[in-house]
């Protein structure tokens, strides 16, 4: 029983020292990277619309057949109550 208890504290000491080094290479690895990331320089990207742009949104012709296409769902909508309570 001794030899199965000294066997089960060596092989736990060696996970414990497999995992210490596991956890200070993931440490100097995680650290590595995070150094990479401050290091490399973040492209500048000019904006393709303006903010003036941006803030008008659709352009004149859009917003005249959205007109339009509204103006005849309310005579489809008034035709369709005319006749049914007309």
């Amino acid at each position: 029983m001794t030899s199965s208890s000294d066997d089960l504290e060596k092989a736990l000491q060696q996970n414990l020292k497999l995992r210490r080094e596991l956890g200070a290479q993931v440490a100097k690895a995680s650290d590595s990277r995070a150094k990479q990331m401050l290091k490399r320089p973040q492209p500048h990207r000019s904006p393709q619309v303006t903010s003036t742009e941006a803030r008008q949104g659709t352009g004149s012709r859009a917003m005249f057949w959205v007109l339009i296409g509204s103006l005849v769902l309310t005579v489809i909508a008034g035709l369709a109550l005319g006749l049914a309570f007309g």
